[in-house]
């Protein structure tokens, strides 16, 4: 609360104590009072994942993890508070910097999908289709490579023996199914990039 109400009155703040004549001297003011603001309370340049679980992923996974959890936070926050913002449903004062709804968002892409028709239309219904596949579907995928059976030894067995092409054909269908996984991923990946001019408030 304290932080919220300095960075969005440092300005008047420091206007108030300090001799605003000088042109120059108000500019590099404001320029540290910009760099104060966006590097310790308002940091909008800094992007975190959410939902990837701690350790170390590959560049393109956090890459796909960055750019969905991004969608969801445009859904849950922006688009649900613009189903709320003029309504009675609008939370108190308070609660207005950590708003964040789920049900609220998908409920302004109904009404967006009913209410608009072409371009607005293909892309609420994109953005519904892809914040459903992401939140709802590709959570419910199962690992493929939990089927396969791990035997000690595998590497030094006889490649001719019944464990070993057992465990092959296991692995091959395993990476079969990954990689339609993997290809799923990247479409849609294009698809939300297809769409990012149009995702805004």
């Amino acid at each position: 609360m304290v932080n919220y109400y300095i960075s969005n009155n440092i300005n008047d703040i420091i206007n108030n104590t300090i001799n605003t004549g000088k042109h120059m001297d108000n500019m590099i003011i404001k320029k540290f009072v910009n760099i104060i603001r966006y590097n310790l309370f308002n940091r909008y340049h800094v992007f975190k994942s959410k939902s990837l679980k701690p350790g170390y992923h590959d560049f393109d996974i956090r890459m796909l993890y960055l750019l969905f959890d991004m969608l969801v936070d445009f859904v849950e926050i922006e688009l649900a508070w613009m189903n709320v913002c003029f309504t009675n449903k609008r939370p108190k004062w308070p609660r207005r910097w950590f708003f964040r709804s789920r049900k609220d968002g998908i409920d302004y892409l109904k009404w967006e999908i009913k209410q608009t028709s072409g371009m607005q239309l293909i892309r609420a219904n994109m953005v519904k289709l892809l914040y459903l596949w992401w939140t709802v579907y590709r959570p419910q995928r199962i690992d493929p490579w939990d089927n396969v059976k791990h035997i000690d030894g595998l590497l030094t067995m006889d490649k001719d023996s019944i464990e070993y092409k057992e465990f092959m054909k296991q692995a091959n269908e395993a990476d079969k199914i990954d990689n339609m996984c993997y290809n799923e991923d990247t479409e849609m990946m294009k698809a939300l990039i297809s769409i990012r001019e149009d995702l805004w408030t």
